[in-house]
C-alpha cells in the first residue's frame, strides 16, 4: 500500500497516474493520518518530494521549476511539470525502473508534439523540451516526431467535413480483456430491433449536416463486431446511411469485421455492393491456444480462411490487428504471428499493447500483475523493425491507461492505405458525429482550440 500526503499545487489524479508508471498493482491512498500502516510513503510539495520506507525517509529530491526547459510560459503549468519532473525521478530510483514516455501519461502524444509545431517551436527544441523535462526516451521521441510527420502529410483541418462513426455493440463472443459496453448476441430478432433504433437515429440527425453545410469524409463502422449481423441487416444499415446522407464517391468506407466466424462470402460482397473499401480482420494472434484462452471461438486457420475471402471479395484495403501482451504469449508468438502476416500480406497493420481496463474480465481477476513487461518490450521492437523493413510506416500512435510496459497502440501502413479517420479520431481535429449505443459525437471546435462531447446513451436495450 501506498500513502501520498499531497500539499501541492497539483492534483491527485496527475500524482496518481505517475505512480501507476512504477506500481501497477499497490493500493493508493491519499493524505491518510496512520501513516505507518504503509510501506511506501511519499510527500509532494511545491519544493521538495521525498520517499518514506517504514516510516524512515530514504530519499529526496527539491523540485526546481526554473531548471527545466518547458512549451509554456505560465507558472502554474511549469510548476507542475516540474513536481511530476521530481517525482518521476524519485521513483524511477526507488524501482530502479524507466518509462518509455517519461512522465507523459496522457492517450494523445503526438497531439502534443502536433500542437507545439503549430505554435512554432521547431523539432530540435521539442526534442530537447520531451528528454529533459518529460525525460522520454530518445526513439520515443522520434517515433512521435515521425508519425506526426506523416499526419501533418495526410490530414488537413476544415471545419465544413465531418465523418460517421456508426455502433454496433454485439459480438459473437466476449474477449476476456474487452470492457466495451458490448453484449453477446447473434439472435436476428434483438439485433433487428437494435437496428430499427439505429436507423431512425440516422434519419433525425441527417438535417445536422444540411443545416450545417457540412460534408463527410469517411465513415466508420465499428463496435463490438459489425459482421455480426446478417448480410440482409448489413445491407439495411448500409440502405439508410446512403439514403439520409450523402456520400461522396471513393470516399474512406470502413467496416470492422474483426471476428472471422462473423465473415462469409455474402456477407463480403454486401460489403462490397454498399461501397466499403476498407476491413478490418483482427485476429489479436495467430496462435490457437491463446485465441481459446482469450474468449475467442474461432481459430488460425477461420483467419486465414476470411481473408483470402475478403481478397477474392476484391478488398485491396485490410487492416489486422494485433494485441501484444496476452496471456502465455512471448517472443516467438510473435514471430509467428508476423510469419502470418508477411504471408496474407494486410495493407493496415495496429499493434496494440495490452490494455486492462476496468470492467473486463482481466481487470477483475487482476490479470495486470501477470504481465512481463520485458518480453513485451521487445515483441514490440521486433514489430516496429519488421514492419518498418516490409515497407510500412507509423501512422498513427494512441496509449490507455493500465498499458503493457506503459507503451502505446501504433498502427502500420502502407502509403496510400493509411485509415483517415483513425488519425482524424486520434488527433481529435475532425468532428466525428456518433451513432448508436455507446457513441460520442465529439465537436472539434478548431477557431478556439475546444472539443465538445456529446454521449449516447449506453444502455443497448
Amino acid at each position: 500500500m501506498i500513502n501520498i500526503n499531497l500539499n501541492a499545487s497539483i492534483s491527485k489524479n496527475e500524482i496518481y497516474n505517475l505512480i501507476r508508471i512504477f506500481d501497477i498493482s499497490s493500493q493508493i491512498s491519499f493524505d491518510v493520518e496512520n501513516h505507518f500502516s504503509h510501506k511506501l510513503r511519499i510527500m509532494v510539495e511545491n519544493t521538495r518530494v521525498s520517499l518514506n520506507v517504514d516510516g524512515f525517509e530514504i530519499m529526496a529530491f527539491p523540485v526546481d521549476v526554473c531548471e527545466l526547459q518547458s512549451f509554456y510560459d505560465e507558472y502554474a503549468v511549469r510548476l507542475k511539470l516540474a513536481i511530476r519532473h521530481t517525482l518521476y525521478k524519485l521513483l524511477r530510483e526507488y524501482y530502479n525502473r524507466e518509462s518509455k514516455y517519461g512522465i507523459l501519461s496522457g492517450t494523445r502524444p503526438v497531439k502534443l508534439v502536433r500542437t507545439t509545431l503549430e505554435r512554432g517551436f521547431s523539432h530540435q527544441e521539442i526534442e530537447n523540451v520531451l528528454k529533459q523535462t518529460y525525460l522520454m526516451e530518445e526513439s520515443t521521441i522520434k517515433r512521435l516526431l515521425s508519425v506526426c510527420t506523416v499526419e501533418n502529410s495526410l490530414l488537413k483541418k476544415d471545419p465544413s467535413s465531418i465523418s460517421l462513426y456508426i455502433g454496433i455493440p454485439y459480438c459473437p463472443s466476449r474477449c476476456h480483456y474487452c470492457s466495451f459496453i458490448s453484449e453477446v448476441c447473434q439472435d436476428e430478432i434483438i439485433l433487428d430491433r437494435y437496428l430499427d433504433i439505429l436507423v431512425e437515429e440516422l434519419a433525425e440527425k441527417a438535417d445536422i449536416l444540411v443545416s450545417n453545410q457540412l460534408s463527410i469524409k469517411s465513415v466508420y463502422v465499428g463496435g463490438g463486431t459489425p459482421t455480426v449481423l446478417t448480410a440482409r441487416q448489413l445491407d439495411r444499415l448500409f440502405k439508410a446511411i446512403h439514403r439520409h446522407y450523402d456520400l461522396p464517391q471513393n470516399m474512406e468506407y470502413t467496416v470492422e469485421a474483426g471476428r472471422p466466424d462473423t465473415i462469409n462470402a455474402l456477407k463480403l460482397q454486401t460489403l462490397k455492393d454498399n461501397s466499403i473499401n476498407r476491413i478490418s480482420i483482427n485476429p489479436q494472434s495467430m496462435n490457437d491456444e491463446t485465441l481459446k484462452g482469450i474468449g475467442r471461438e474461432h481459430s488460425v486457420k477461420d483467419i486465414v480462411r476470411a481473408f483470402r475471402e475478403a481478397r477474392s471479395a476484391g478488398f485491396r484495403t485490410i487492416n489486422m490487428d494485433l494485441i501484444n501482451g496476452l496471456p502465455g504469449e512471448d517472443i516467438d508468438s510473435a514471430m509467428n504471428n508476423l510469419a502470418y502476416i508477411r504471408e496474407l500480406k494486410p495493407e493496415n497493420v495496429t499493434i496494440h499493447n495490452l490494455s486492462i481496463k476496468r470492467g473486463s474480465d482481466y481487470y477483475n481477476k487482476n490479470y495486470v500483475n501477470l504481465i512481463d513487461a520485458n518480453s513485451t518490450d521487445e515483441s514490440n521492437e521486433f514489430y516496429r523493425f519488421s514492419l518498418e523493413e516490409m515497407g510500412m510506416r507509423p501512422y498513427y500512435l494512441y496509449r490507455q491507461k493500465n498499458i503493457t510496459g506503459n507503451g502505446d497502440n501504433c498502427g502500420y501502413a502502407y502509403p496510400d492505405h493509411e485509415c483517415h479517420y483513425n488519425m482524424n479520431i486520434i488527433e481529435e481535429i475532425q468532428t466525428i458525429i456518433g451513432f448508436g449505443a455507446g457513441s460520442v459525437t465529439k465537436i472539434v471546435d478548431l477557431e478556439n482550440d475546444r472539443i465538445h462531447r456529446i454521449a449516447n446513451n449506453r444502455d443497448i436495450q
